[in-house]
């Protein structure tokens, strides 16, 4: 009598694709997408602490994908084969070229813990500058971007505000500026070109 061996599965990806995605930055979530069924369903590749994750065995995986802190989406990477070592190099190139393009840390903080500090700093600044983000609904509420109405604030405010930006140079935290003209209307837009004319007439 014969002796079967049931043969493993393949696995949809080569242990040398997996060390070095788990060697990449850990601020850099990583995702496997898989096809379920009906469903395409996003799996993690490994968790906030760097532990490994994924099924190996899983079947119908469509792709890879980065997030840059989880929130930011920084590559995505189609499957139409199994991911064997030897993709590994062109893989490398195209995710090297990415994450080269986000900023560098040599903290040893993973993700959780970086969120915890973020959320302590913004209210820290709120407290200093004595100024509270509004409220965007169609932001997550985890987020903990700032976001003040100018329009809003009183003298005092502005001139705290204005000062604390004024110190910020390249290797402080990204701050942008929107000034709303596509939903301006004619009378809001006369009235800031007047301010605008004074202030021309004031630095001239």
């Amino acid at each position: 009598m014969f002796n079967f061996i049931k043969k493993q599965d393949k696995t949809w990806i080569d242990q040398p694709v997996i060390d070095y995605l788990m060697n990449l930055n850990p601020l850099f979530v990583i995702y496997y997408t898989a096809k379920v069924g009906d469903r395409t369903i996003k799996f993690n590749f490994r968790d906030e602490n760097g532990k490994f994750l994924a099924d190996v065995y899983q079947k119908n995986v469509v792709s890879i994908s980065l997030e840059y802190q989880g929130q930011y989406p920084a590559l995505y990477y189609p499957l139409f084969s199994r991911l064997d070592a030897k993709r590994l190099p062109r893989l490398k190139e195209i995710i090297d070229e990415e994450i080269s393009r986000y900023p560098t840390t040599q903290s040893s903080l993973g993700i959780r813990q970086l969120r915890e500090v973020q959320n302590q700093f913004k209210k820290q600044i709120e407290d200093t500058l004595q100024i509270r983000s509004y409220k965007d609904d169609s932001i997550s509420s985890e987020n903990n971007d700032i976001h003040v109405y100018y329009n809003a604030l009183d003298s005092e405010q502005r001139d705290r505000f204005t000062q604390f930006l004024n110190r910020l140079d390249s290797k402080c935290i990204d701050v942008t500026v929107t000034i709303r003209i596509d939903s301006a209307t004619e009378e809001e837009i006369c009235s800031t070109q007047t301010e605008l004319d004074m202030y021309e007439m004031e630095q001239g």
